[in-house]
């Protein structure tokens, strides 16, 4: 986790930060990698990962 974009973008309730940080883990999971190239939640895909094995 970031703390740039939680000391940037601070709660004031529990709810608040939940909501960024779900925000935070979405955006993360769903931007491209340099080494990879790849989304995280294609790399940690268990059918990515077995087609790589096979």
């Amino acid at each position: 986790m970031k703390y740039n974009y939680l000391t940037f973008h601070p709660a004031e309730t529990g709810l608040e930060l939940y909501k960024n940080v779900d925000y935070y883990v979405k955006y993360y999971n769903n931007k491209k990698h340099q080494t990879t190239r790849l989304k995280p939640n294609v790399a940690y895909n268990p059918f990515y990962i077995q087609h790589l094995a096979s």
